[in-house]
């Protein structure tokens, strides 16, 4: 579960 909200936040940094 922790890895997947690392990807979350991960994705909105590149796509902002």
């Amino acid at each position: 579960a922790q890895d997947y909200q690392v990807s979350v936040l991960d994705v909105v940094c590149v796509l902002f």
